[in-house]
C-alpha cells in the first residue's frame, strides 16, 4: 500500500510540475526577455523596441520591431530606407522542454522561439533595385537556456545579385550565435561555403570561410575576448592568368589584468601563386603579427567613447574629434607598454625576408603627445635574402612600373596651343598672357632606376648601414634616448 502510495504521489508531482512549470519559465522568460532588450539598446546602433508581449499559460507571442540609430554616417550614405523598421513576430513557447532541431542538436532549455518576419516594402524594392534577384529561403531557431542565455541558429538559402555588368553569388551561409541578458558576453560561428563574383572580364571566388569569436564586455564601449577567421581558398582569374591565395587565417586576442590590456593580431598564408601566360609563381608562407602590451584599458574606451559621441552627433567645430583624441592618446601608455611587431616573414624561391620591430617607453615623463613621441624607443631588425632585393629591383624595371614620358606638344602654353587666360589679367584689363610650361624632365629609363638602386645599395654598404653575408642584407635600426643608429653607426 505504500508503495502504491508512494508511485502515486510521485505521479502527481510530475503532473503538478509539468503542469506548473510552463507558466513559471514564461514569467520568468518575459522578465530575462525585458532586461535582454534593456541592456542590447545600451550596446548596439540597432534599436530594439517590444511593441507587444501577451504572456499565456504554455506559451507567449510578441511583436518585436528592429530599426537603426539614425547616424552621420548612414545619413552621408543616403540610407534613409534602412531607418525603416523591421518587425519579427515571435511565439515563444515556455518550458522546460528538451529542444531538438539543427543547429542545437538535443539541447534541454527554458523556452524555444519562432520568428516570422516582415520586411518593408522600401527595402524589398531597394533590394531590388541593387539587383536581388530573389528573397532567399532562411531557417532559423532560437532559444534560451537554463542559465539565460540566448542562442539563435540561422541558415540562409543561395543569395544571387545580378547587377550588370557584375552578377554576385553568395551559397550555404550558416551560423550560430548566442549572449547573455546583460549583453556582456557575446559568442559565435558563422560559415559560409562560397562568395563569387562574375564580370565579362574576370571572376573572383572566396570559399570555405569561418568567423568564429568569443568577446566580453569590461568597459562602457570596450570588448575583450577572441575571435578568428578562416579562408580556405582566395582565386581571381581574367584573360591575362589566375591568383590563388590558400589557407589564410586571421586571429586575434585581447584580455585585461588590473586595468592593461595585452593584445595581439595575426595573419598567416600559407600559399600565393600566380599563373600568368604558361609561367607559374609561387611564394608562402607568409606570417604576419603585432602585438600591443601593458596599455590602459581606461584610455582605449575614452577614445572609442569620444569617436562613437562624437560621430553620431557631429562635429561643433573642425577637428573636434582631431583634438579628442589627440588629448586622450598620451595616457594609453606607461613605462611598461610595448608595441612589437612580432613577425613578418616570408619564403620565396628566392630566398626570405623577415623583419621584427619594438617601440616601447621606458623613460615617459610626460603627458604631452609630443614629448611621448620624442622618449619613444625603438629597436628594428631587417633580414633579406640578396637574390629576393635583386629581384624587387628588377621589378623597378617593368613597364607598368616605369613613369611614361610626358608629351611636350600637349602641355598648356605649348606651340600649337592656344594660350590659358590668366584671371589676375582679364581683371586687370590686360591681355591673357601664356602660361609658360615648367621644364620637362625626361622620364627615367628602365636602364637607370635599378642602376640607381644599385648604387644606393652599394653607398649604404660602404658606410656600415647596411651588413652582408653571403646570402643575406641585414639592418638593424634602433633608437636609444634620442640618438639613431643604423647597424650600430650613429645618424
Amino acid at each position: 500500500m505504500r508503495k502504491i502510495t508512494w508511485f502515486l504521489t510521485v505521479i502527481v508531482l510530475v503532473i503538478l510540475i509539468g503542469f506548473l512549470s510552463p507558466l513559471v519559465t514564461g514569467i520568468y522568460f518575459s522578465q530575462e526577455y525585458a532586461k535582454f532588450i534593456h541592456s542590447y539598446n545600451q550596446n548596439d546602433n540597432v534599436i530594439l523596441t517590444l511593441k507587444n508581449y501577451h504572456r499565456g499559460w504554455f506559451s507567449s507571442d510578441a511583436v518585436l520591431e528592429i530599426s537603426l540609430k539614425p547616424s552621420p554616417f548612414a545619413k552621408s550614405l543616403n540610407l534613409s530606407t534602412i531607418s525603416t523598421p523591421f518587425i519579427a513576430y515571435q511565439h515563444i513557447q515556455h518550458g522546460p522542454i528538451f529542444f531538438h532541431d539543427i543547429g542545437f542538436n538535443t539541447f534541454f532549455g527554458l523556452a524555444t522561439i519562432v520568428d516570422r518576419w516582415e520586411i518593408p516594402e522600401n527595402i524589398k524594392n531597394s533590394l531590388k533595385q541593387v539587383g536581388l534577384v530573389r528573397f532567399p529561403d532562411t531557417k532559423e531557431s532560437s532559444m534560451m537556456t537554463l542559465t539565460g542565455r540566448f542562442i539563435t541558429y540561422f541558415k540562409i538559402g543561395d543569395i544571387e545579385i545580378a547587377n550588370p555588368p557584375a552578377r554576385i553569388f553568395i551559397h550555404g551561409l550558416v551560423g550560430k550565435g548566442s549572449v547573455d541578458a546583460d549583453v556582456k558576453n557575446v559568442q559565435g560561428i558563422f560559415t559560409l561555403s562560397a562568395l563569387s563574383v562574375v564580370t565579362p572580364e574576370n571572376t573572383s571566388m572566396i570559399s570555405d570561410i569561418t568567423l568564429d569569436f568569443d568577446q566580453h564586455k569590461i568597459l562602457q564601449n570596450l570588448w575583450v575576448g577572441k575571435n578568428s577567421l578562416e579562408i580556405a581558398h582566395i582565386n581571381f582569374k581574367d584573360k591575362d592568368g589566375l591568383v590563388n591565395l590558400n589557407d589564410i587565417h586571421f586571429d586575434g586576442q585581447t584580455s585585461e589584468e588590473k586595468g592593461l590590456l595585452d593584445a595581439f593580431s595575426a595573419f598567416n598564408i600559407a600559399n600565393l601563386s600566380e599563373e600568368m601566360k604558361g609561367d607559374t609563381q609561387s611564394m608562402g608562407p607568409l606570417h604576419f603579427k603585432l602585438s600591443i602590451h601593458k596599455v590602459s584599458a581606461q584610455a582605449i574606451n575614452d577614445l572609442l567613447t569620444a569617436y562613437r559621441e562624437t560621430t553620431e552627433r557631429g562635429e561643433l567645430y573642425a577637428l573636434q574629434l582631431q583634438q579628442k583624441l589627440m588629448n586622450i592618446a598620451p595616457f594609453l601608455i606607461n613605462t611598461e607598454s610595448s608595441i612589437v611587431l612580432d613577425e613578418l616573414s616570408l619564403k620565396t624561391k628566392d630566398g626570405d625576408l623577415q623583419l621584427t620591430a619594438k617601440a616601447y617607453w621606458p623613460n615617459k615623463n610626460s603627458d604631452q603627445l609630443f614629448a611621448i613621441i620624442q622618449a619613444t624607443e625603438v629597436e628594428t631588425n631587417l633580414h633579406i635574402a640578396k637574390k629576393l632585393v635583386e629581384r624587387l629591383i628588377q621589378f623597378t624595371a617593368e613597364p607598368a612600373f616605369v613613369k611614361k614620358p610626358v608629351d611636350p606638344e600637349n602641355l598648356p602654353g605649348a606651340p600649337g596651343t592656344p594660350p590659358i587666360p590668366s584671371a589676375i589679367s582679364i581683371k586687370a584689363g590686360m591681355s591673357p598672357s601664356p602660361i609658360i610650361p615648367a621644364p620637362i624632365i625626361p622620364a627615367k629609363t628602365p636602364e637607370t632606376i635599378p642602376e640607381k638602386i644599385h648604387e644606393q645599395i652599394t653607398e649604404w654598404l660602404n658606410a656600415g648601414y647596411i651588413k652582408q653575408d653571403a646570402d643575406n642584407y641585414t639592418v638593424n635600426i634602433q633608437r636609444h634616448n634620442g640618438q639613431l643608429t643604423v647597424n650600430g653607426k650613429p645618424i
